[in-house]
């Protein structure tokens, strides 16, 4: 990563202090990373959202707007420019203008959450990323959205960065219980689990008490698109790994009763389809009682 240590070196020339340096090149490799691994799978789930949950679109098109929103003052923040390493820099605002096509893509083209970007020459692979994830869109398929990753790194010469690592349970799954916008196939066996439903849910409670509605919402969002797949809520394995709490692994029950909770919270006229009513209402009452 020599251009960053180039800029690095920059930095201190100019007087800032080491410390501050050394924690900001950190803290930005950090975001790039995890922005190159989230961004075009966030452009998959927001197509998929659109595409399958209709009564969810008014708070997909809130919850957009509002990342538009905060990614802007990485373009518009004159101090992020001049202190993050132009490599990274680029990653991050080519990202954001991508994103900020396809959901102008969504909606469209009603909206135009893309025209900040279009002067910046720093942010010129934006079309080009979105170009990627269009074709990778066409003929989906298992595993592609590795290759799209891979795809984008390339672009942005941060292919270095990162290495894929191999699942640790192999290939050894059993055959889930399959649920998704048609409920869940086993309320009998959901319903057996309904004390630990209720401690899930409690759980689920208090993560999201205080948290912002669209961050709330992106964590539901991104658990329903993992249940259309199917969810194994029948072990206590914990398999399941949620973005927004990259160090824990849950069950399937667990992040079924995360993901109900969640809608509760945003938009309680979502029906999932799953008996998790009585858990989620005694869950209340508990959290009441602390």
């Amino acid at each position: 990563m020599e251009a960053v240590r180039n800029h690095t070196r920059k930095l201190l020339r100019e007087g800032m202090s080491e410390a501050y340096v050394d924690r900001w090149t950190r803290q930005t490799i950090h975001i790039v990373r995890s922005q190159l691994f989230n961004m075009p799978l966030d452009m998959i789930i927001e197509q998929r959202l659109m595409d399958r949950y209709e009564a969810l679109r008014p708070s997909q098109f809130a919850s957009l707007y509002k990342l538009q929103q905060d990614a802007l003052e990485v373009l518009t923040d004159d101090d992020i420019h001049k202190t993050t390493a132009p490599i990274i820099y680029r990653a991050t605002v080519s990202l954001n203008y991508a994103f900020a096509l396809c959901i102008d893509h969504l909606y469209g083209h009603r909206t135009d959450n893309a025209a900040p970007y279009k002067r910046e020459g720093a942010a010129s692979a934006g079309p080009r990323i979105f170009n990627l994830w269009q074709r990778a869109t066409r003929n989906f398929e298992p595993a592609d959205e590795y290759r799209l990753v891979d795809g984008v790194a390339n672009l942005l010469k941060l292919q270095g960065w990162y290495a894929w690592q191999d699942d640790p349970a192999g290939d050894d799954y059993s055959e889930p219980e399959v649920h998704g916008p048609q409920g869940v196939t086993n309320e009998d066996l959901l319903d057996a689990k309904n004390p630990a439903a209720v401690m899930y849910c409690l759980d689920a409670l208090e993560r999201f008490e205080g948290m912002a509605r669209d961050q709330i919402l992106k964590i539901a969002s991104e658990i329903a698109l993992m249940g259309s797949g199917g969810l194994d809520y029948a072990s206590s394995e914990k398999k399941y790994h949620v973005t927004a709490y990259e160090d824990e692994s849950f069950s399937g029950l667990h992040v079924m009763c995360l993901m109900y909770v969640g809608f509760q919270k945003v938009d309680p006229s979502v029906d999932l389809k799953m008996p998790l009513g009585d858990a989620y209402r005694k869950a209340l009452n508990l959290l009441g009682k602390k």
